[in-house]
């Protein structure tokens, strides 16, 4: 093996972390779709599916979807927030 090349069962860390995890606030009162789908323990892609479906509390802000950790906490815990139930109502 030459000075750079790697081992073909190294894996390649993912680019821009240098081989560490992302690490997400989960936190935050207002979160984007990285933190939310990380305090709900789902992949993004799952979260996405979820909004697109309107089955999460989620507020669409500029176009980037948010989410209330409270609004999501309650969802979970099987209550409907606030936002959702008033988004429902329509």
């Amino acid at each position: 093996m030459q000075d750079g090349e790697r081992a073909t069962n190294d894996p390649l860390p993912k680019e821009g972390t240098m081989g560490k995890p992302k690490t997400v606030d989960t936190k935050k009162d207002v979160m984007n779709i990285a933190e939310a789908a990380a305090l709900l323990e789902v992949a993004v892609s799952t979260l996405y599916k979820l909004v697109h479906e309107d089955k999460v509390p989620y507020k669409k802000v500029g176009g980037a979807v948010r989410f209330s950790r409270q609004c999501l906490l309650d969802w979970i815990a099987g209550g409907e927030s606030e936002t959702h139930a008033a988004k429902r109502a329509r």
